[in-house]
């Protein structure tokens, strides 16, 4: 009897038959593609470019050569347009998650892209230090009267440039938040850390702008995952000790059909 999943005859000649008018048509679509007029279409400005492999005849010599064409190149007034649109677009997200430029108290998002990548960034900011040229704010440097920081971009587009520049206040994170409350904490940390660096021990602080601090070291629960390892591997011993015994039991019961049969036949017969 032939298997269900056992391929006809008739279906393995479909399958050849389809493939070869498939293969076919690729071969004569390439065929076709390759007489053209020495002519390959650019991509977009900041597509990135293209490389076409091309077979090239001349004098009395066959080359492949393996050709790359550039994107297109914006025009002059294109470049302008975008440079706006750029500064446009800086202005929309660098206080990322700031609500004031006088009052910045989390990361500035600076990017080295912007108008879809036509227009790469790159940042100074001084005085330095205090953020980083990704935005990163380096909490620990920050005064307690805060900064102001003046940022600088240079844009540019392929050999153009173009300069703007603006300015942040950066301030410590207010007590009466979460995120201020630590960073007070980990300052006043690392202050004492510092200053008692020639000390065999480090006393930690017990208290930062009025907020009294308790030290504990944290809980290490390897006991209690030890006991629910216990506790698995007592399951999956009891659990493969009770698929044994049904094993048993239908070893048993079908050896027990096999005798009874024989009985059976042995009565009769």
């Amino acid at each position: 009897m032939q298997k269900s999943h056992d391929l006809t005859k008739k279906q393995l000649i479909e399958i050849l038959i389809v493939t070869i008018i498939l293969g076919l048509g690729i071969l004569i679509y390439d065929f076709v593609n390759t007489n053209f007029d020495g002519t390959i279409k650019r991509k977009d400005a900041g597509k990135g470019n293209i490389s076409e492999g091309l077979r090239l005849e001349f004098l009395d010599q066959t080359k492949d050569l393996e050709i790359d064409v550039s994107d297109r190149r914006l025009s002059d007034d294109q470049i302008e347009k975008s440079f706006d649109m750029a500064i446009k677009e800086i202005e929309g997200t660098y206080l990322g998650v700031n609500k004031d430029a006088n009052n910045v108290t989390y990361d500035l998002d600076l990017r080295s892209e912007y108008v879809d990548g036509l227009i790469s960034a790159q940042w100074k900011l001084s005085p330095y230090g205090i953020i980083s040229s990704e935005g990163k704010l380096k909490v620990e440097n920050i005064p307690e009267d805060g900064e102001l920081i003046n940022i600088t971009s240079t844009l540019f587009y392929e050999e153009q440039e173009r300069i703007y520049s603006f300015s942040v206040f950066v301030n410590q994170k207010s007590l009466d938040t979460l995120d201020g409350q630590l960073e007070a904490i980990n300052r006043a940390v690392e202050k004492k850390d510092l200053k008692t660096r020639d000390k065999k021990y480090l006393k930690l602080p017990d208290e930062v702008e009025g907020i009294k601090l308790d030290w504990k070291r944290r809980m290490n629960y390897r006991g209690l995952q030890i006991i629910l390892l216990g506790f698995a591997a007592v399951g999956a011993i009891l659990y493969g000790k009770r698929l044994d015994s049904k094993k048993k039991l239908k070893s048993v019961q079908k050896r027990w059909k096999r005798i009874t049969h024989s009985l059976l036949i042995n009565f009769l017969f």
